[in-house]
């Protein structure tokens, strides 16, 4: 059965899946052809929006990144310590003060 349509189907209108215990897809192939299909035409979308809309995106961006860069924690910085460089560490806590403090100037 179709995780999606929920209609019952034969295997072979699944694809294979070795991760999963019954060797199948949990979406038949129309299914999952029909998402990709949505997925291509949301692609198409996003970036035509993109094209016209240059400022706004980069808004959009700039917000996120203030976002993503303001999430780091100390947790963050030790996992990153065992698995880099720490010359790159160092050189990345010194480019987050900055960015705070460029902040805090802004405000």
């Amino acid at each position: 059965m179709c995780t999606k349509c929920h209609k019952i189907k034969p295997l072979d209108q699944f694809n294979r899946d070795s991760r999963r215990l019954d060797g199948r897809r949990a979406q038949c192939r129309e299914c999952q052809n029909k998402h990709r299909v949505e997925t291509e035409k949301d692609k198409i979308r996003k970036s035509k929006w993109k094209q016209d809309n240059p400022e706004k995106h980069k808004q959009h961006v700039r917000k996120y990144m203030k976002k993503q860069r303001e999430n780091i924690t100390p947790q963050y910085i030790k996992v990153l310590t065992k698995q880099t460089n720490p010359n790159f560490i160092k050189c990345y806590q010194e480019h987050i003060k900055l960015f705070r403090l460029i902040n805090q100037l802004n405000q």
